[in-house]
């Protein structure tokens, strides 16, 4: 093949996925649904250009891993129109979702499968329900699958060939994959452990620990420099790790015992052929095991929740999708990797191929496929199909229409010269929408914080509360003794009060 030809090969990979996440995702967007975890990162990269008179990447803050957040900023600088009506996020997804096709292709085409073949692999990912859905909201997801992807790919591309820039490639992956999140440092273990296991010996003394070191130190350095910038601007060491993993366990220990069958049913889900997949490249008979690495990551991201446990918390119907989304976006990205390498050592054993495609290969292939088809049938399967996500209901999407269009309202009519408050779940939503900036205060409760006199409300400020409850407008009118609140609009999930002038 011309490297025209593969030029253009690579466009079409990219552009036609890109589209039509694209349009999924905009066809979500007229609807009012939006990735509410998506929402929340723009409005932390919003934050670093609009709330303060200089640049600040501080105000990402420390609360969720920042990747997410950083890869908006770049919107939040040169389209904050963008940025703030609610685009950014799927236009992103649809970046990644054609990334992820490329680097598909590319490993394809290193490992000699036929063009028909990888076309229908890419087919299959790009089409996933799961992942288009990710790209058409933006999701966490969408671009922890692409990195992991990636690693898993360049692990490939590295065993095969030797070359540093593979494995330099997949360091920096791997720098991503953490800060994505905090769950795919079981992934970058196992990735290490690989590293190790194939770059041992050798007559080159320390060639095993200079490779690892190679792979290694680009996701150490983020490490170091996150734990830093945490303990310098918090003033406390592990300060995400206290508001993330602690917390977490200490509220979610009673729900242990129960990780186990919502975590099989995911991997099974999320991809019918990974068992499969991970037993065809594990079988000693088999040559070349091209996707050895892959499949030590795959196993490593299934057992990260056991380790990292209720890291995500189960949404409010008891769903473990969103819970378990890393695993899903892992063994969905790795999945498509090892998809790739099997049907590579099909094509190399040619007419020996059944010394890949064994008896028992094809047992397993069934019976997990036949469990994927009972749990979608026993409503336990995809949350939704293609047809969902083609029409912009994408899963996970939540309703935010009526926040878009309070925050609409707010930025023309909130009073200027005052300082206001947006208090309860969903504000930072409003915020954004609204385009606010220093003077207006953002809350996840609507109940007021301990320092509310210090917040300079005063006469003609406004205090926007989502679900207010009767004891929590009381506690603002506590925190505001000399001023009543009075109410002057609002929504059927918002109220707006102003604050009036004292006796």
């Amino acid at each position: 093949m011309s490297a025209r030809a593969r030029r253009l090969g690579d466009w079409l990979a990219f552009l036609l996925p890109a589209l039509l996440a694209t349009y999924c995702g905009w066809r979500a967007h007229t609807q009012g649904l939006a990735d509410l975890e998506t929402q929340a990162a723009a409005r932390k990269a919003w934050d670093v250009f609009h709330l303060q008179t200089h640049a600040n990447l501080a105000l990402i803050g420390f609360d969720q891993p920042p990747m997410l957040a950083l890869l908006h900023v770049p919107a939040a600088a040169f389209a904050p129109g963008l940025l703030a009506g609610g685009l950014a996020g799927p236009l992103l997804g649809a970046v990644f979702l054609g990334l992820s096709a490329v680097v598909l292709v590319r490993l394809g085409r290193a490992l000699d499968v036929p063009g028909w073949l990888l076309a229908v692999v890419v087919s299959l990912y790009a089409g996933h329900p799961l992942v288009l859905g990710w790209a058409a909201l933006g999701a966490r997801a969408m671009p922890l699958a692409f990195v992991l992807l990636g690693l898993a790919a360049s692990l490939v591309l590295w065993a095969r060939s030797g070359r540093a820039r593979d494995l330099v490639t997949g360091g920096l992956l791997a720098a991503a994959a953490i800060l994505l999140a905090y769950e795919a440092a079981a992934v970058v273990l196992a990735a290490a452990i690989y590293v190790t296991w194939r770059s041992r010996g050798g007559v080159v003394p320390g060639r095993a620990e200079g490779t690892l070191i190679a792979f290694l130190l680009p996701a150490a350095y983020a490490a170091a420099v996150w734990v830093l910038a945490d303990w310098l601007i918090m003033g406390q060491w592990g300060h995400f790790w206290r508001v993330t993993m602690v917390r977490a366990l200490t509220v979610g220990r009673e729900a242990a015992p129960d990780v186990l069958s919502p975590l099989l049913t995911v991997v099974v889900i999320a991809n019918p052929l990974a068992v499969a997949l991970t037993y065809a490249h594990l079988r000693r008979s088999q040559a070349p095991q091209t996707g050895v690495p892959a499949v030590g990551m795959l196993i490593a991201a299934v057992l990260s929740p056991l380790v990292f446990i209720t890291l995500r918390p189960v949404s409010e119907d008891g769903s473990p999708w969103l819970a378990l989304g890393p695993v899903a976006a892992a063994v969905v990205g790795v999945g498509a990797v090892l998809l790739v390498a099997f049907v590579s050592d099909i094509v190399k054993a040619g007419v020996e191929w059944r010394r890949v495609v064994t008896p028992g290969l094809v047992v397993i292939a069934v019976g997990t496929l036949l469990l994927a088809g009972d749990a979608q049938l026993s409503h336990r399967g995809l949350p939704v199909g293609v047809r969902s996500v083609l029409s912009g209901r994408p899963a996970f999407a939540a309703s935010v229409a009526e926040e878009w269009e309070l925050g609409q309202a707010l930025r023309r009519q909130l009073p200027a010269g005052r300082v206001h408050v947006i208090a309860g779940s969903r504000a930072y939503v409003v915020a954004l929408q609204a385009r606010t900036g220093p003077n207006v205060a953002v809350s996840e409760t609507p109940r007021p914080p301990a320092d509310a006199a210090g917040l300079g409300l005063g006469p003609g400020s406004w205090v926007i509360l989502r679900d207010p409850e009767e004891t929590a407008v009381a506690r603002w009118q506590q925190a505001l003794p000399n001023s009543p609140l009075v109410q002057v609009g609002g929504s059927r999930a918002w109220r707006c009060y102003e604050v009036g002038p004292g006796p």
